[in-house]
């Protein structure tokens, strides 16, 4: 059917209907009358009327008999007609509708959410992708991935894109994770699809929404499922079909039965350009913002938030990365969240929720924070967690993939390993607390892989261990148990052959705080600490320092060992030498031949130690 409506002076409409009746309107006008003439017009009409009004920014907006009436016939703005152009006075307007009923809108739910593409950075190669992939008719398409990496916003980017290309458009939220909740709780799509409601179940109402959208004529139509989990899976088969559906649904995990599209993470250059889009200010070098991004490994949602908030406050580079371990105070607009981000770690916490974790993935991903952020191979895993430990060995390597499908962990098929995201160990630190029950078998076995053997190990060979050592201390600063000064002492070893000795003293000196408190000031194990520290302050050339630690060793050792100890003569040898360097020569000869005498009579003349002793008397006896 067709009417004609014209758009005349001081808020006159001049309607002509189908079968030539003429009415004229006057939206300011008494509403008794208007709500009169609104009743004998039919729904086309008054869905008219209604986007009209609408466009004309009438002062006090929609007159309230409009809205009555609209409400009466059960009318959703758009769901009979499309009224499209400006609405200009002097224009006449021909609307066409069905005479037996309504016409389904376009988008069929009242959000339907859309990003310009050339708003992403780097995502244009994906875009056509999904194109590519939802034209060819596959059932559903699935993008998934990590957190705050882009997959809305790509989503919400190919709609934008290829909107004109389908007949209708739904967009769900998944929020409660209960796909017939979600669809049924949609504004606006029981209407849209003339699914009546009252006193049904949310089921049956679920059913209908489904059998009315496929039964509609034109095609294709698009339906977008956003934030979907694992329990979308016993849906699949009810889910609108292709050609007529095109279906999309974002997820960090992954689906086994969809069309699985991973998005990666952006590259260090789009990440660049990402911060560079919303931070126009020069107070950041590209040095600082490259710094940035590698910071956050390119973390798509932390690189926007902080460019904004940077450029709104004006911050320094210092305060950014500091803001990443703080409660940073951003109050910048994030579409994702659809509103102001107060603070960002709050967020990236709201978005990271852990609760929902079997207890072997929160055991994995407590002690993955304690490892470097790097790609680590399936038998470097087994080798530093030591899942048979806690009896965990039979799930390990399930447990591994399940995080991977999930988005908590990123998976290298080529290389069978596994990496945690930075961003989300700093989450998972924050909600996942360590234990030394729970930590100690993977500081044991960190602390073994560093342990230098003097008569085979090539101290080069244990530099890889460094960054292992470096990220387990970390995790575990705030522990106090005895393995941990084991592990400062193993590193530190590492530390001095690399040349480190500043790094090397900071660790022994916690290390040899923890042994005198755990074990007491006259414990071998103490006295090791005692002489690892005096080697590198002797190295640093706090010879006073040096010499204090070492007497104490020797005093602790003659008491535990005895004088005539192999383990007693090495501090013997040392703190003689330490004697000679600092101008007491007779005291340093002395205690090297003392162990040398030793060394003789416990392991004999040809024993490598006594040919090293008896070298370094040699030198001592030339050069008093």
């Amino acid at each position: 059917m067709q009417a004609r409506i014209t758009i005349q002076a001081n808020q006159k409409l001049l309607l002509e209907g189908p079968n030539g009746q003429r009415t004229e309107l006057t939206l300011s006008g008494p509403q008794d009358e208007l709500k009169n003439q609104l009743s004998h017009l039919d729904a086309g009409l008054v869905d008219a009327l209604l986007q009209i009004a609408n466009r004309m920014a009438l002062p006090g907006g929609v007159p309230y008999p409009l809205q009555e009436a609209a409400r009466e016939k059960n009318v959703v703005q758009g769901s009979v007609v499309d009224v499209k152009g400006d609405v200009r006075i002097g224009d006449t307007l021909v609307v066409h509708y069905y005479a037996g009923g309504r016409r389904v809108p376009k988008e069929l739910t009242q959000s339907v959410p859309t990003t310009k593409p050339e708003e992403l950075v780097g995502r244009a190669q994906d875009i056509e992708d999904l194109h590519g992939r939802l034209f060819a008719q596959r059932q559903v398409v699935l993008v998934n991935g990590m957190g705050g990496v882009g997959k809305t916003s790509l989503a919400q980017a190919y709609v934008h894109r290829y909107y004109d290309q389908y007949a209708h458009v739904a967009w769900v939220s998944l929020i409660s994770g209960h796909l017939p909740v979600d669809v049924v709780m949609t504004d606006g799509l029981c209407a849209a699809l003339d699914v009546p409601t009252e006193g049904r179940e949310t089921s049956e109402i679920f059913q209908a929404i489904l059998l009315a959208m496929k039964r509609l004529e034109s095609q294709p139509c698009l339906l977008v499922l956003d934030n979907a989990d694992t329990r979308l899976d016993e849906y699949f088969d009810q889910l609108p079909r292709p050609p007529q559906w095109h279906v999309l649904v974002t997820a960090r995990e992954r689906l086994e039965r969809f069309d699985c599209k991973p998005l990666a993470l952006l590259g260090e250059d789009d990440a660049v350009a990402l911060f560079r889009r919303h931070y126009s200010r020069t107070d950041l070098s590209e040095s600082d913002v490259r710094a940035l991004v590698r910071q956050v490994e390119c973390h798509t949602l932390t690189v926007e938030v902080l460019a904004k908030t940077a450029h709104q406050q004006r911050l320094t580079m210092s305060t950014l990365q500091e803001g990443l371990r703080s409660e940073l105070r951003t109050d910048v607009y994030v579409p994702h969240r659809g509103g102001k981000l107060p603070r960002l770690m709050a967020y990236l916490e709201s978005i990271f929720l852990m609760g929902h974790l079997n207890e072997h993935e929160r055991w994995t991903m407590t002690l993955f924070t304690g490892l470097p952020a790097e790609y680590h191979t399936f038998d470097t895993l087994k080798a530093l967690l030591r899942p048979e430990a806690c009896g965990r060995a039979e799930v390990f390597a399930e447990t591994l993939q399940a995080l991977a499908d999930k988005g908590w962990l990123l998976y290298d098929d080529r290389a069978d390993a596994y990496k945690m995201h930075r961003i989300i160990t700093e989450m998972a630190v924050r909600l996942l607390p360590l234990d030394v029950e729970t930590a100690l078998p993977v500081v044991e076995a960190v602390a073994e892989r560093l342990s230098i053997d003097q008569t085979k190990d090539n101290p080069v060979h244990k530099f890889p261990e460094i960054p292992y050592g470096r990220a387990l201390l970390e995790r575990i600063e705030a522990l106090d148990f005895p393995e941990k000064a084991r592990l400062q002492n193993n590193l530190a070893l590492v530390l001095q052959d690399l040349g480190d000795y500043a790094g090397a003293r900071d660790l022994l000196e916690k290390a040899l705080r923890s042994d005198e408190q755990n074990f007491g000031p006259d414990h071998p194990t103490t006295a090791v600490s005692y002489s690892n520290l005096a080697a590198v302050l002797h190295a640093l050339g706090d010879y006073a320092g040096a010499r204090d630690l070492l007497e104490k060793a020797v005093r602790s050792d003659e008491r535990n060992f005895g004088p005539d100890h192999p383990t007693t003569a090495v501090r013997y040898s040392n703190l003689g030498t330490l004697y000679f360097k600092t101008g007491h020569a007779e005291e340093g000869l002395h205690l090297i031949e003392k162990a040398y005498a030793i060394y003789r009579a416990r392991l004999g003349e040809g024993h490598p130690n006594t040919m090293h002793i008896k070298r370094n008397l040699d030198y001592i006896r030339s050069h008093s």
